[in-house]
This record gives C-alpha cells, structure tokens and sequence, in this order.
C-alpha cells in the first residue's frame, strides 16, 4: 500500500489542540450547598475556574480524536497499486496451442479465454483501443488498434487452435512491435499454462496473465518413433504421459496400415510417465504407417465425468516404417574376400 498524498497526514496535527483544550478548559469545583437563592443575582466569579486540569479524556474527546484521524489518513488517499485493466492501447495475446482444445466440463479452453477477453473488451471508453495477437506455432496480429468493440469481438472469434505449442515470446516481440509512443499500453495473455521461461524475457512490463481452465486428468503420447532393426523388422519407441493427479489405467493400441497388432494395458502414477520399447514384426512391420493410440479405460472415471482424458488431440501418434532398403558400399583398397562377405550379407 502506498500514499498518493502524503501531506494529507498533517491533518492529524489537529489532534494537538484537541488535547490542549482538554487541558486548559476551564473547570470549576462542585460544593453541595443548602439553597443557591442569596446566588442568584452574584456575579459569577471567574478566580474559581482551574487554568491547568489533569488530562481527562472523555467519550467525545476520543470520537473527535478519531474523526481527525480517519479524515487525515482519507486526505493521504492510501492506494493499492494494481495492474491496470484498460490502456490507451490494449493487446490481448490468447494461447492457440493445441491444449486449449481440452474440454472443460462442456465449452473448451479457447472459448473460456474468449470469454474472459470480450469481457474485457466489453469495457472499452472512447479513445481506447485494442489489438489481439494470436499466439500459435508462429504468432500473428489478426487485428491491430482498432477502436470498435464489435471488430475485436470478432477478431476474438477468428482465432482458431493449432496442434503445437504456442510460441509466446514470437507473441510478445509483436506487442512490442504495436506498442506506439505516448499511448498507455497494456498487455494481457490468455493461456492454459505458465509463461514458458524463455518466453518471460521477452514479457513486457506489467504483463497481465489470465489462467482458464482447470488442472484435469489428460492421457497423452509425447513421443513415437520406428526403428529399423534388420531383416524387415523394426522396434517402436513409444513415451506415454499421465498429467491427472491420480492413478489411471489405460490400453496403449499399435496398429500398422489400420491392422493393430499390440494391445497392451498400462497404469500410470500421477504426473506418471512410461517410455516402451516395442517390437514390430518383419510380418507386420514391412513399409507402411505406424499408429500409436492410448486410451483410458471407461470403468476409470473421475467425479466430473471425465473418463480420465479432456483432450483427445494427444492421444494419437503416427510414425512411418521404413522396409529394407539395399545399399551400395565402395571398397578403397586391394580385395578382401572376409570383408565382401560381410558386407555382402
């Protein structure tokens, strides 16, 4: 908490002639006498009145006390600085990764984060305007210091989810790039996750973070590939991730041109991870595209509903196998029969 005036305080000083009046006010002794009626018609004398009393304070002096008080410290107008919610110019960033496709108990993440920007938006003055960047694979301005709450409403709208990472610090090198000279910018991301840290370098200056969705169970491959092993087989290399808070069971299915040859049932820890290594057949393996799919199973479900996975875009990966292929090997040097023959096999 900060003052925007502290001069205001001074006002407190008034408490000090409060005090002296208190003390230097007049007070004349009380005598019980039979009848004031030879009185009645007597000067008052001003000698009886006691010039210095003992402090004495009252229930008034401690109500006027407090009343100089309250109004100085109003005067000093104590103030919380905040993050301003409006600019001159306002860019609004929101995440476009393929996370915010994850469903939240019925509308997704991205439209959570529209929500939360056209409430925003719907708070514009005349003067101000607003841009939004969407921030994908590679960032882009979709509409630039527009003045009109219906074309940011729209442009809002137009921003539609990737399947790769949002790529903030691409995001905020445009925001910087829109800001102008003289004009109170202030910027605002909408995203599903935390500002990656090489991305938080790159963050202006009183960045406002906006965090939609909840912390949700979600099955994901994070990593496939196929190895030629020789004679026509092959090996997949397969990493399955559990982001739930909870235990689940799920069947990871690999299947080769659409004819699955692996079902294999998993169970994960919390936050788990499961790297496989996986044979493919010469039979099955040959050329031809390998399929990888995990799904939780449906006896498994949370108390939202939720069968332990709110977003499906994770939950399949694709890798090609590669078939034999001949290779020409060139000898420099006089023959050797041992070394033909091995490479000849």
């Amino acid at each position: 908490m900060s003052l925007a005036a502290p001069a205001g305080l001074a006002a407190a000083l008034l408490a000090v002639p409060l005090v002296l009046w208190y003390v230097l006010r007049s007070r004349r002794p009380r005598a019980v006498v039979s009848s004031t009626f030879l009185w009645a018609r007597t000067e008052r004398s001003t000698r009886a009145a006691v010039p210095w009393q003992r402090f004495r304070p009252d229930r008034t002096f401690w109500l006027i006390l407090l009343a100089i008080l309250v109004g100085a410290v109003a005067l000093a107008r104590p103030a919380i600085p905040v993050p301003a919610q409006l600019g001159d110019h306002t860019i609004l960033i929101v995440d476009s990764s393929g996370s915010m496709l994850a469903d939240e108990q019925g509308p997704s993440r991205l439209e959570l984060a529209r929500r939360e920007a056209e409430a925003l938006v719907s708070t514009m003055g005349p003067g101000q305007v607003a841009s939004v960047i969407e921030a994908g694979q590679r960032a882009r301005v979709v509409l630039s210091a527009s003045p009109d709450p219906a074309a940011v409403r729209d442009a809002l709208r137009s921003v539609r989810p990737g399947q790769a990472t949002a790529d903030l610090a691409d995001a905020f090198t445009l925001a910087a790039a829109l800001e102008r000279p003289g004009q109170g910018t202030v910027v605002h991301v909408f995203t599903d996750g935390v500002i990656p840290a090489e991305a938080a370098g790159t963050a202006p200056e009183g960045l406002a973070v906006t965090a939609v969705g909840q912390d949700r169970d979600n099955l994901a491959i994070t990593r496939l590939q196929a190895l030629p092993v020789g004679a026509g087989a092959a090996q997949a290399f397969v990493q399955v991730r559990s982001f739930g808070q909870r235990p689940i069971d799920a069947i990871l299915t690999l299947a080769v041109d659409g004819a699955a040859f692996v079902e294999q049932p998993l169970r994960l820890p919390p936050r788990g991870t499961e790297d496989l290594v996986i044979p493919v057949e010469a039979a099955t393996a040959g050329e031809g595209l390998l399929t990888a799919r995990i799904e939780p199973l449906a006896a498994v479900r949370s108390d939202d509903g939720t069968a332990g996975d709110s977003l499906a875009l994770d939950d399949t990966a694709w890798a090609v196998l590669a078939g034999p292929r001949d290779v020409t090997v060139l000898i420099a040097g006089p023959g050797n029969l041992f070394l033909e023959s091995a490479l000849a096999s």
